[in-house]
């Protein structure tokens, strides 16, 4: 291409001395952070206003390019210095719809790394979050602009679709964070030839200077609390409203504050309806959504701080909790709650069994009694000391910025241009976690159930991408299950989306688990069904992807 056609197409010209861009990192390299869920309520957003703040209080410059927030996921106005550039995609479709088609958001991202690039001298670092189509833009912008660009990915929770992302776009990745020990160690193992680019930065928050003067618990009602997201795939919330039940039951006098709003609410309000004990606070007297000062009173008066998470990273709420002296009691995750728990002394981490409502909620009651049985006043005083020593903004700020000169010192990496920029694009409807014989293994799993009543387990991508053998099945499937409560009662493909007890109503005998990525957590979850006498099939067993050692063996099929 000559150099008049790509100037007339917009495409900086790779010479650093004729773009403007040095190919050496400035003294203070400007941040780009995308949220492909725009403002909305949850862990990674208040993690990205924190480190915004707190990076352009030290002089750095920040953009947060922030979508549109999801319709059923209220936005939360974030306390952002007003030094924090936000640029909103107003208007803008979902990312989530983009199927590779990036037109509509490519404008804003170019122009906003290339206009921080061409004023501070040296290279934008951009931090993708969450979504692959977050990371597939900047490698659609690493295709023109890579000098003037380097991207830090940070994987925010301990499952299997993060930690693709990162192995799919590793060619564009200058450095890897983990927000755990147990995510940073997964990541070296997924790409043990870059575990030198590798690094565990724990999240932080503000920690008061003093530990908050608690009521003793023997003076009243022991107060318990869950900040956070009112969601049900993830945080499972309403788990939490079944073990205050179990609480009621064995006469241990307490209030369960649950604040938050999300997908959920309704099904959380309806099943407070039937607890006591119980209270829902999803919004201000005034109508308008929960902000963190309006948390931190909750926090402050708050014995126990409880979750019931499928999956998390290292939970922000969780960290806020500890700042305040709260003690935590959590079901037991593969996460960074094992850098917060220390049992015997601080907390406890309770074992479920089975998945369910009940089971879950009666584990956190035992937990909870268990805690208080050991003496709260000692566990709090060590909260909020953990807190401090290990999770406070300043010390993330300092980590943080380490790993973002590093990444700004480290040579450019130009996206290969054989490869799709976008990973969900590339095969199968749009679903790169979908492998590519996923029509013919569920074609011949429901081949074998001629017949018989089904129900899919699995109302995503890989559903989706399956619909074709769905279509001329000779089982006749009668439902599709679904795990988020506040998606129950619509459809699917043409099907009810039910729960698992309403499939079982309808007389299913076998349930066909329809998901790569999740296949192993909902295989685990499988007894109701079983002791229901229904049967619960796989499709991939131990197809799913191990430990590889190989550079770049694995990442062709990880992407498409």
């Amino acid at each position: 291409m000559r150099a008049s056609d790509r100037t007339r197409l917009g495409i900086r010209p790779r010479n650093a001395d004729d773009s403007g861009v040095s190919n050496s990192a400035p003294q203070s390299a400007p941040v780009v952070i995308s949220l492909p869920t725009g403002l909305e309520i949850s862990g990674v957003t208040s993690w990205a206003a924190r480190l915004s703040n707190a990076l352009v209080a030290r002089g750095r410059r920040v953009a947060l390019i922030a979508h549109d927030a999801p319709k059923r996921r209220p936005e939360t106005p974030v306390a952002l210095d007003p030094r924090v550039e936000v640029v909103r995609l107003v208007g803008a479709p979902p990312l989530d719809d983009a199927a590779g088609s990036y037109a509509p958001f490519m404008p804003a991202y170019r122009d906003t790394a290339r206009r921080l690039a061409s004023e501070s001298g040296g290279p934008v670092v951009a931090l993708p979050t969450l979504a692959s189509d977050s990371f597939g833009l900047f490698a659609a912008l690493a295709q023109t602009d890579a000098e003037s660009l380097r991207v830090l990915s940070w994987t925010h929770n301990h499952i299997e679709h993060d930690f693709r992302v990162a192995s799919c776009y590793e060619p564009l990745i200058a450095r890897f964070v983990g927000v755990s020990r147990a995510i940073t160690d997964r990541i070296r193992r997924d790409a043990s030839w870059r575990a030198h680019d590798t690094s565990c930065v724990p999240y932080g928050v503000e920690v008061p200077g003093s530990p908050p003067s608690k009521r003793a618990v023997a003076h009243g009602a022991l107060r318990i609390l869950y900040t956070g997201r009112l969601d049900q795939r993830q945080k499972r919330v309403t788990a939490l409203v079944s073990m205050s039940r179990w609480l009621d039951g064995a006469g241990v006098r307490h209030t369960l504050t649950l604040a938050g709003d999300g997908p959920a609410r309704e099904s959380v309000e309806a099943a407070a309806r039937h607890a006591p004990s119980v209270r829902v606070l999803h919004a201000r007297p005034d109508g308008r959504p929960l902000t963190p000062p309006d948390l931190a009173p909750l926090l402050a008066e708050a014995d126990l701080f409880v979750m019931a998470s499928r999956f998390e990273g290292l939970s922000v709420a969780l960290l806020e909790a500890l700042a305040y002296a709260c003690v935590p009691v959590l079901a037991r995750t593969e996460s960074g709650q094992d850098e917060v728990i220390e049992p015997g002394a601080l907390g406890e981490a309770a074992d479920p069994g089975d998945d369910d409502d009940e089971s879950v909620g009666a584990a956190l009651a035992q937990a909870v009694r268990r805690v208080v049985e050991r003496g709260l006043a000692a566990q709090a005083r060590l909260a909020w000391e953990r807190a401090r020593e290990r999770f406070s903004i300043e010390a993330h700020a300092r980590a943080s910025e380490s790993q973002i000169d590093l990444a700004a010192a480290s040579p450019a990496r130009w996206w290969p241009g054989d490869r799709p920029v976008s990973a969900g694009a590339a095969t199968n409807g749009g679903a790169f976690s979908v492998p590519s014989d996923a029509v013919d293994r569920i074609r011949a799993a429901l081949d074998r159930l001629r017949g018989r009543p089904v129900a899919l387990w699995g109302a995503g991508r890989h559903t989706l991408a399956v619909a074709p053998a769905l279509a001329r099945t000779s089982a006749r499937i009668v439902a599709v299950i679904e795990d988020d409560p506040a998606r129950r009662g619509g459809s699917f493909l043409g099907w009810p989306l039910v729960s698992p007890e309403g499939a079982l109503t309808l007389g299913v005998t076998d349930v066909v688990i329809s998901s790569w990525m999740h296949e192993g957590e909902m295989w685990s979850k499988r007894a109701p069904f079983e002791r229901a006498g229904a049967r619960v099939h796989r499709l991939y067993a131990q197809a799913a992807p191990t430990e590889t050692t190989t550079p770049g063996a694995e990442f062709a099929g990880r992407c498409v």
